[in-house]
């Protein structure tokens, strides 16, 4: 005589037990067919931030600027520097004046291919004088960058300025004018022109 389950557990008391929950293991809940998928709120997109005018940033029509290579200046041995009165040039005292500026480069005994002639303060930077011979306050001021108030407020001579050994003796004008000037004026051409030699020759 076999036994079964069912027997088993109508000994043990327990058949009522084993065959509720093997109803509810055979039949399972019933799930439903169509599950409901939660609605989920619309989120808003995030407002579009349009900069004023002022504020955003162009784009740059700019076209690349080139360098332009630096001024190559001329080497001279002397740059003569002399600026020109205001007054008309072909005036007699400019004439006077221009007569003794030749007469005063004459006496250095330089060479024309030795020396630059200046009149202009825009034609200095065009030179890279080895020496300079500044005529006149308003000369000296100019190349050398300074704001003497008179010439001999710039001290003893040779300024050394840009690599250029310079001296500054009165404008031709003003020799004109207070001819007891010319003694120091020939005095500092003199030493300037010694200076030169000397350091030429050693």
């Amino acid at each position: 005589m076999s036994v079964t389950r069912e027997d088993i557990f109508r000994e043990l008391e327990l058949l009522p037990v084993w065959q509720l929950n093997s109803a509810q293991v055979a039949a399972p809940r019933p799930v439903s067919q169509s599950i409901a998928t939660p609605k989920v709120a619309d989120v808003p997109e995030p407002p579009q931030i349009i900069l004023p005018p002022e504020i955003e940033t162009p784009h740059s029509t700019l076209s690349p600027v080139s360098a332009e290579p630096p001024l190559e200046k001329v080497a001279v041995t002397w740059l003569l520097y002399c600026p020109l009165p205001d007054t008309n040039i072909e005036a007699p005292a400019s004439a006077d004046m221009l007569t003794l500026l030749k007469n005063m480069i004459n006496a250095m005994q330089l060479l024309s291919t030795d020396y630059q002639l200046v009149h202009d303060e825009q034609v200095l930077l065009r030179y890279q004088p080895e020496y300079a011979l500044l005529f006149g306050l308003a000369a000296a001021n100019t190349f050398l960058g300074t704001q003497a108030p008179d010439v001999e407020t710039l001290g003893n001579q040779p300024v050394l300025h840009a690599q250029s050994n310079c001296w500054v003796i009165d404008h031709p004008a003003d020799l004109l004018q207070t001819p007891m000037l010319k003694r120091n004026a020939w005095r500092v051409m003199c030493d300037a022109k010694a200076y030169a030699t000397q350091k030429n020759t050693q």
